[in-house]
């Protein structure tokens, strides 16, 4: 009976495919190529890159498995190495990171809620979400966010990491990822307020 290498952790399935084991490197690969591309897919928006980020990401793991350590989870190791092929590939394309505002405008506080210091702009939900300028707004100051505060942004309000997980993915500190986290919320932040200064006045929205 063949054995069930599904049922063997990472640690376990790390240490085979450094022994060169390609059916324990086919079953890290089933286990985390989802989380993979999912990655892949929100830095590149492009399912052809972010497959090509994919399958470079895990050509990597196969050749560089030796230089893991484990002192950080695999997963984290991993997601290390596929955000930085992701990077690699909207350089050389100049792609797009598009990141839709249904994704992002509840996500800017310490508890996962809007912080725009503006008025309540909910009743202007309907026209906010048809609104094709406010969406390129968005973008284009997520697009504006240097490349290190863009990475911490997406791992930790678009993936849902913890600030502990994406310091491991990144290899930085707690205290780095969180100011990096802080200034690209900041940054967001103010052009959504001029965004909404500029084209939802006060009585618009019946205040």
């Amino acid at each position: 009976m063949s054995e069930d290498l599904g049922a063997l952790d990472d640690k376990q399935l790390v240490e085979r495919v450094k022994a060169r084991d390609e059916a324990a490197f086919e079953a890290l690969v089933a286990r985390h190529q989802r989380k993979a591309f999912a990655l892949a897919l929100r830095i590149t928006k492009r399912e052809e890159d972010a497959t090509e980020v994919v399958q470079d990401t895990f050509l990597n793991v196969w050749r560089k498995i030796d230089g893991f350590r484990g002192d950080s989870a695999f997963s984290s190791w991993l997601y290390r190495i596929t955000a930085s092929n992701a990077l690699m590939k909207i350089r050389g394309k100049g792609a797009r990171s598009e990141v839709f505002l249904e994704d992002l405008a509840d996500k800017f506080d310490e508890d996962g809620h809007f912080a725009v210091d503006v008025r309540d702009w909910s009743p202007l939900a309907d026209e906010i979400a048809e609104s094709h300028d406010l969406r390129k707004t968005l973008q284009d100051a997520v697009d504006r966010l240097p490349e290190t505060h863009r990475v911490v942004f997406l791992l930790r309000d678009v993936e849902g990491l913890s600030n502990e997980e994406v310091a491991d993915s990144l290899e930085l500190s707690v205290a780095a990822v969180k100011s990096r986290h802080h200034r690209a919320r900041l940054t967001l932040r103010a052009d959504l307020d001029t965004y909404f200064r500029e084209n939802f006045p006060e009585g618009s929205a019946g205040t």
